[in-house]
């Protein structure tokens, strides 16, 4: 819960479910932000930048996060339609071929995609960023700036691994096709 309290950020939390605010209150002390119930992929309204962390239930696929729709070409349109910054997702594909094809759907709406993989062993969770931003650049300090608040360590410290883990972010490039060789 206290994960983005004290921050200079304007969160809104939207969950399908009534009931996962109801648990989240209770037993995890949720209280940031303003929590709205409805379904994310029809939320509207301008926003600076919107974080997606969307389980989608089913990792059969290859990919367990976020769900398909989320990252379909109808809803990147959108999404960039209504944000002023970019868009964050939270990405958890074992398969790199499906991963490469959501920084491409990704990049088809932004004008950069910005990679954090700070895995480790036992995790398959990337951060992947779409930058509006003049030719997909990131404001690294200007977003370190909102974020910040000295009087606190806590913050200080999060800040620190926040800004260490941005400047670790790596510009998406796609990866070249392997041409075909032809049999003789």
């Amino acid at each position: 819960s206290g994960f983005l309290e004290g921050r200079k950020l304007e969160v809104e939390t939207v969950e399908i479910d009534e009931k996962v605010v109801d648990v989240a209150r209770e037993w995890f002390g949720f209280e940031s932000g303003r929590v709205v119930v409805a379904d994310g992929l029809t939320r509207t309204g301008e926003k600076e930048a919107i974080f997606y962390d969307v389980d989608s239930k089913d990792a059969g696929g290859g990919m367990s996060c976020p769900p398909e729709a989320f990252v379909g070409p109808e809803h990147l349109a959108a999404a960039a339609s209504r944000v002023t910054q970019g868009v964050i997702f939270n990405v958890c594909a074992r398969d790199e071929a499906m991963f490469e094809d959501v920084c491409e759907r990704i990049r088809s709406h932004f004008r950069g995609v910005w990679v954090i993989d700070e895995r480790r062993e036992d995790e398959v969770n990337k951060v992947v960023i779409g930058v509006k931003g003049a030719r997909g650049s990131l404001d690294f300090e200007g977003l370190l700036k909102k974020m910040a608040d000295d009087s606190s360590e806590p913050r200080a410290e999060w800040i620190c691994e926040t800004e260490e883990a941005l400047r670790g972010a790596k510009i998406w490039r796609p990866k070249k096709k392997k041409k075909k060789k032809k049999k003789k």
